[in-house]
């Protein structure tokens, strides 16, 4: 093999080193920040309704006080932030003129602590509403078609949806998945997100008309909602408008 081929194939691999050290750069930064706005955004909430805990009591008189209901909406809450974020980095990107692409360690790594807290939020609201012992009466005791229990229980079967979508993301962010799978399957399977979105925006809406949440906890909440809706749409938009003026040159 002679000088030049050797030359080039060192170059290739330190070239490639210096790749996978930025990846984990940035994944690491990403993380850093995911992490910084997770822990902010659960010790506000959970500061917040341990103020006004007597303002929080639903119609089935549950004790807002509880650190188990607290636990609950903080992780709850702070899971629906960092999962607006995660959707709304590719429309963001988009709208700034940027290529859409398969992997964002930003949006991963806001992803993987999002899925991480709605599944905090479910350990500890499962035992918030079931009967002693009986987790499983979220689900089999409400009439999902009836009147605030009822919308509850619609809200449970809903979550038990995003449960499932929340263990296969977290799984797919993993590079091995990466790998394995392919980019085309991957972003395919991926794509599955964008489920977990709206049926997370479903489950909070019905649970501010179940618990008569506070107005300001509420709008916040839709506020987040229709932010992230809005640059999904906009990204859209944008991204197709920008396919047609190629298309015309």
């Amino acid at each position: 093999m002679g000088s030049d081929s050797v030359r080039g194939i060192t170059e290739y691999v330190d070239g490639m080193g210096v790749i996978r050290e930025r990846t984990r750069s940035r994944a690491a930064s990403g993380h850093a920040v995911a992490g910084a706005t997770a822990v902010l955004t659960f010790l506000l909430v959970l500061i917040w309704t341990g103020w006004t805990p007597e303002r929080w009591v639903d119609v089935d008189s549950a004790k807002a006080d509880s650190w188990n209901w607290r636990l609950s909406i903080a992780s709850a809450d702070a899971s629906l932030v960092l999962l607006a974020v995660t959707l709304g980095i590719g429309p963001v990107r988009v709208l700034r003129g940027g290529r859409p692409r398969t992997h964002i360690p930003a949006r991963r790594a806001f992803g993987v602590w999002s899925g991480g807290l709605a599944l905090i939020h479910v350990a500890f609201a499962l035992f918030i509403h079931a009967e002693p012992i009986r987790v499983w009466s979220n689900w089999v005791t409400a009439n999902p078609f009836g009147p605030l229990g009822g919308y509850r229980g619609l809200a449970n079967w809903l979550g038990l949806v995003q449960v499932a979508l929340v263990l296969v993301l977290l799984w797919l962010s993993r590079d091995t998945a990466l790998r394995k799978l392919g980019a085309p399957i991957w972003k395919r399977l991926q794509r599955s997100v964008y489920v977990l979105g709206v049926l997370v925006a479903m489950h909070a809406l019905l649970y501010q008309l179940v618990e008569d949440r506070l107005l300001v906890h509420s709008v916040a909440l839709g506020a987040v909602i229709a932010t992230a809706g809005a640059l999904q749409l906009g990204g859209a938009w944008a991204f197709r408008g920008r396919g047609k003026i190629e298309a015309s040159r």
